[in-house]
């Protein structure tokens, strides 16, 4: 009798113990797409509101005019007028303006804005989407 409980016994802990890690696994593969998803949406999201500016001559004109004379306040007025237009339409904390040093230029908000790193500039960046 003490035989059939042991083995029935270590039968039940090896089968319950595989079912749990195959759980826990297809848990953490289902979080894992998951999290994959939203940094893909996320970086779609950015690079459409990218295509607002991208090949835009208007705002390119605008940003030639600011590095000649980075006081101009109408320049600066302009270049604030199309970035509230991903602000505002997006309901970011807020949008900034960098110059090729990645030194925030322009800043729309009161959000405190953190160095762009260059992990996430090659992730911005890459044309594979």
């Amino acid at each position: 009798m003490i035989v059939i409980i042991l083995t029935t016994g270590s039968l039940y802990y090896i089968f319950a113990s595989k079912n749990y890690k195959v759980q826990i696994s297809e848990e953490l593969s289902a979080i894992a797409d998951m999290k994959v998803h939203e940094l893909e949406q996320w970086r779609k999201e950015r690079l459409s509101n990218a295509e607002l500016f991208y090949d835009n001559l208007i705002f390119a004109d605008e940003v030639k005019s600011f590095f000649k004379n980075p006081n101009d306040s109408v320049t600066i007025r302009n270049i604030k007028n199309w970035m509230n237009i991903i602000y505002q339409a997006e309901f970011f904390n807020g949008v900034f303006f960098e110059d090729n040093l990645f030194n925030k230029k322009i800043i729309i908000s009161e959000a405190i804005f953190f160095p762009t790193t260059r992990l996430l500039q090659s992730f911005l960046f890459r044309n594979d989407v």
